[in-house]
């Protein structure tokens, strides 16, 4: 299917650039750290694995780990639809430090759409920032797929 397929890379293509030129250089920019999170309302970060519904970037200005009226947006996305994208357990966000690398350690993003379980993907973000394409756990494709 074209449209899931134009969908799919339209999603990687917003996370991609998301982690590399916005948050991770806005961080050792500003000398602050950078938060990228699932968002609903494109001002504060969902308690959420999910981030279809919408993800934001910001820098922590005042440093206490969150996103609120005192950071500066980066960017907001919104709904990415007929997609699904989850990250791995524990990671309901990635904070990028002034270094340039993320806090913790790797995460993985897994998209599913309409192709089904057989066409999920992952995209694997190191703690440098840096994304490379990856087959899912099936125990992300369940989740991902909803199977």
């Amino acid at each position: 299917n074209t449209a899931c397929s134009s969908m799919f890379t339209k999603a990687m293509r917003s996370l991609s650039a998301i982690s590399r030129a916005r948050s991770r250089n806005a961080a050792a920019f500003y000398e602050h750290d950078t938060i990228l999170c699932p968002s609903l309302d494109g001002e504060s970060c969902a308690d959420s694995f999910e981030w279809q519904h919408g993800f934001i970037a910001a820098i922590d200005l005042n440093n206490n780990e969150r996103i609120d009226d005192a950071d500066r947006r980066l960017l907001y996305r919104d709904e990415i639809k007929d997609v699904r994208l989850l990250t791995s357990s524990g990671r309901k966000r990635i904070q990028f430090q002034p270094n340039g690398s993320n806090a913790g350690s790797n995460a993985t993003f897994t998209f599913c759409d309409a192709r089904g379980p057989t066409r999920a993907t992952a995209l694997v973000m190191n703690n440098r920032g840096d994304l490379r394409e990856d087959r899912p756990s099936a125990t992300a494709i369940a989740a991902a797929c909803r199977i």
